[in-house]
């Protein structure tokens, strides 16, 4: 049996030229896609093609969680600055490097199991050797053609490849002295300074829509604080506009700055040799000869060109950036940081202001549950060290549902040493008077229609996580089923709030849909502006759970995988299933309209008045926040 793997477009149309030369007939041969870009150029070609769906089981989840921590287990990196930052180092480092086995052992997870399957014997795939330099993996990191070649090899499979030239290697890494910063943003970053340091300040990160509740809580609260995002991304040009206007405000009309961009990179670093001698040192040595098989197929090749190529620079690139905060936080004493992230330049931050005496509040735009099992403490532990389970001094707690997370992992964690301050869901979307009527005219949605929302979070080949997010080709098939189900409800609308940065088109979303007329899409702004809308949201996994019920919106978790019931809820059989509302958990597609039914019944009888004090606080504990900044600050 012929089995080719295939990932993108151009592989592809590869192996249609390849099979043109070798007289073979595409429907000769089994092709599976491992990408839904690919899936639906194929089917818009009337092309046969399997998904990853027959060979990744909640059994395969698993097994690529376990497998993946084993070999992060025994990776030896263990590196601290002249400052005394160690955590940010290692967590950065172990954060990516998971990313990339997990996406390696999904790839051979589908290789195996499709050989295994149709009993394949001879394999085709797309070989490209290149590595790009992005932590995370661009369409330059092609390794399926890599790992199918090497499954073979190792299987006695007859491998074939399709692509003629297999790209350059990867080029070795180093830690780049200081580049001299353009005049104009140096010198406009030094002003800037000058002037903050007779100020409190905040320090926190590019402002984004989830940020933006946060940031107007501030400044409603007169806490007299300068907002000052950290943003690498910055050039010296934008900072120039930003912090002029800023300034110039000041000088004219004696107004009290509020707000400022600084770009790190933009001051010197000056790096001790010895500090960037041992991270590189340290580094290169990271990973181990052996440890590094999954299923006996060797990935520490792969992982050290990663390395060299990506990880090394990014490390580096962290060591300057914590030389440069530390000028930058030395310059302004009546400082704090606030993040709804710690990874990289926020990471550096939250540490730093530990070793310096300083407070670093952690406001996490995250659902964070409880572990319901191993597996899932694995996963959780993993993710919430850039999170809730980071190096910052303080933690925000929005709901019980994060109360209960901390409560889990705090005592059994020593390095988790946060101290906690219930603020309220000062990040998430929070609905006012007159919200819903507003947002239902904004989309075109009648006032008396039953409105579905799905908002499930996904994550790309670039950031790939198992068990308690679908993969991509599980969120296809859920979200069909969900178009379906509301179609057949009279009245029933579904609105699908789609993930920031979901590669996409709308017209492609709806491709992948059975024939729906009342499915509408959002992807644009704030998602408090389209939640109002709901009568109830759908989903698989998302912060979006914990917005709804806060808002009193009830949930129906749904999971046909039945593999995640984080909040562990009664599971839905019929009408009369017990402990299923507000929060119905459904793993069984063939009763997914009936839970929509009974939800829309439970929904309007309970008109917004159910109790939702599981899931979200029933006092108003911003204060808090406002209380703690004041005293960080001394305001």
């Amino acid at each position: 049996m012929r089995i080719v793997f295939l990932e993108f477009i151009d592989e592809f149309k590869a192996f249609e030229a390849f099979a043109a030369t070798q007289g073979l007939r595409l429907t000769d041969c089994i092709i599976v896609a491992v990408e839904l870009k690919l899936q639906l150029h194929l089917k818009a070609r009337s092309t046969a093609y399997q998904t990853t769906l027959p060979y990744l089981t909640n059994e395969h989840h698993k097994k690529i969680i376990i497998e993946s921590q084993r070999m992060l287990d025994s990776i030896r990196f263990s590196f601290q600055d002249g400052l005394g930052l160690q955590d940010c180092y290692g967590v950065e480092l172990r954060h990516y490097t998971r990313l990339y086995i997990n996406h390696c052992a999904k790839l051979l997870e589908v290789i195996a199991g499709a050989c295994q399957k149709h009993g394949g014997t001879d394999v085709y795939g797309y070989v490209q050797s290149a590595t790009s330099p992005s932590c995370l993996m661009t369409e330059d990191d092609r390794y399926l053609g890599r790992l199918a070649q090497r499954y073979a090899r190792n299987k006695g499979l007859h491998f074939h490849q399709i692509n003629p030239v297999s790209g350059p290697g990867a080029s070795k890494a180093s830690c780049g002295g200081w580049k001299a910063p353009r005049l104009l943003g140096a010198a406009i970053s030094k002003m800037t300074l000058s002037l903050l340091e007779k100020n409190p300040v905040i320090f926190m990160p590019p402002l984004s829509n989830m940020f933006a509740t946060l940031v107007k809580g501030i400044h409603t609260s007169r806490l007299e604080a300068c907002l000052v995002t950290l943003d690498p991304r910055s050039g010296a040009m934008r900072t120039l506009a930003i912090n002029t206007v800023m300034l110039l405000r000041h000088l004219v009309r004696s107004a009290k700055p509020t707000y400022f961009a600084l770009n790190p990179a933009l001051f010197p670093a000056l790096v001790p040799s010895p500090d960037r001698d041992r991270l590189l040192a340290s580094a290169r040595q990271a990973l181990p000869q052996d440890g590094c098989r999954y299923d006996g197929i060797d990935l520490r090749d792969l992982l050290q060109a990663k390395l060299e190529r990506a990880f090394i620079p990014h490390l580096c690139a962290m060591l300057e950036s914590s030389y440069r905060l530390k000028h930058i936080f030395e310059r302004c004493p009546r400082s704090m940081v606030i993040s709804f992230m710690a990874l990289d330049l926020m990471g550096i931050a939250g540490e730093l202001s530990r070793r310096m005496g300083k407070v670093s509040l952690f406001v996490s735009h995250g659902s964070h549950p409880a572990p319901v099992d191993p597996v899932h403490e694995v996963e959780l532990l993993n993710l919430c060290r850039g999170f809730m389970l980071s190096a910052y001094t303080h933690v925000a707690i929005a709901n019980p549902v994060q109360e209960k997370h901390l409560a889990y992992f705090k005592p059994k964690y020593p390095f988790v040493q946060n101290t906690e301050i219930r603020t309220g869901p000062v990040m998430f979307a929070q609905i006012g008077p007159g919200a819903a009527a507003r947002a239902r005219q904004s989309f075109g949605i009648p006032k008396d229609a039953f409105v579905v929302m799905q908002a499930v979070t996904t994550k790309a080949r670039l950031g790939e996580r198992f068990y308690f997010l679908e993969t991509l080709d599980e969120f296809a098939a859920s979200l069909a089923q969900a178009a379906q189900a509301v179609q057949e409800m009279d009245g029933a609308i579904l609105l699908l709030r789609v993930h920031p940065g979901f590669f996409l088109s709308n017209k492609e979303i709806l491709s992948l849909l059975p024939a729906a007329d009342r499915v509408v899409i959002s992807r644009t702004g704030p998602f408090a502006e389209a939640l109002p809308c709901a009568d109830i949201l759908m989903s698989y996994s998302s912060t979006a759970i914990d917005e709804a019920l806060i808002n009193h919106i009830p949930v129906l978790l749904y999971d046909p995988w039945n593999r995640y019931n984080h909040f562990k809820t009664g599971v839905f059989e019929d009408a009369g299933s017990k402990d299923t509302f507000p929060v119905c958990y459904v793993n069984d597609r063939a009763k997914l309209g009936a839970a929509l039914r009974y939800m829309r019944g439970a929904s309007r009888e309970a008109a917004g008045r159910f109790d939702n004090s599981a899931y979200a606080y029933q006092t108003d504990y911003s204060a808090n926040l406002h209380r703690c900044v004041k005293e960080a600050l001394g305001v």
